[in-house]
């Protein structure tokens, strides 16, 4: 037997249920450091001073700051689900299963265009047609900007840290792996019906219709992949889509 088929015997098979499993996992992550986190910023923002070093909007800087440690956790817990499975790859091969792939500009564009078509979309079913909206309490934790730098970390953990994670997960390692076991019929499913799930617990999706909105975005998200081959452009549609609604809702 040579190397190449000694490594891709150690590789440990990623499947569908593997990765329902790591679903469950990532969620406990998440209720785990609701449950702590206010405790532990509370520790560090006293331990710097806060209501000196941030005199305004002190809990607009403490849910930044979880939600960059949320997002730091979710990274480090989805590369290290892809070490233990491809032990014997390097670390850009290990996430080139997962559909991160460098491809040309055309696929870019067309997500940008898609992203102010969705958003351009929810604006006028809110405004004319559809009795939908977000609660925005939710979407900005009733936090009042009040500084240019404040308004930059949370346009980076909306429109960039969000989608990262969000994509990495959801049309990376969710569906690629329930698509190896069941097809890419079923994973569109699983992954989309998980997506808007976690979208309306987290955001209090106030209506099916906006529901059914954020299923016909993740769809676009799979389409996107399977297209390009690459979950990379799903990203920047993300992030742009993001973008939108921080500006309009």
């Amino acid at each position: 037997m040579n190397d190449g088929a000694m490594n891709l015997g150690r590789n440990r098979e990623l499947g569908a249920r593997p990765a329902l499993s790591y679903f469950v996992i990532l969620i406990a992550i998440y209720l785990v450091n609701a449950f702590f986190s206010d405790a532990v910023v509370d520790v560090f923002f006293g331990y710097l001073d806060a209501d000196v070093v941030f005199s305004e909007d002190i809990e607009f800087w403490k849910h930044n700051a979880n939600s960059i440690v949320v997002f730091s956790l979710s990274l480090m817990f989805i590369y290290g689900i892809l070490a233990w499975h491809f032990p014997d790859q390097y670390w850009r091969e290990r996430f080139d299963h997962i559909g991160v792939r460098r491809v040309g500009h055309l696929p870019y564009l067309v997500a940008v265009l898609l992203a102010l078509l969705f958003g351009a979309l929810l604006g006028v079913f809110r405004e004319y047609y559809l009795d939908i909206h977000y609660d925005t309490d939710s979407v900005s934790s009733s936090l009042t900007v009040n500084s240019a730098f404040g308004f930059l970390l949370l346009t980076v953990c909306m429109c960039v840290l969000v989608p990262i994670i969000e994509e990495l997960f959801f049309r990376g390692l969710l569906y690629y792996s329930i698509r190896r076991s069941w097809g890419v019929l079923i994973a569109t499913l699983i992954s989309s019906v998980l997506f808007v799930g976690v979208h309306a617990v987290l955001y209090r999706l106030a209506s099916f219709e906006l529901v059914l909105f954020f299923f016909m975005l993740s769809f676009v998200f799979v389409v996107l992949r399977e297209r390009y081959g690459t979950i990379l452009p799903g990203m920047v549609l993300h992030g742009v889509y993001n973008f939108f609604v921080l500006m309009v809702v």
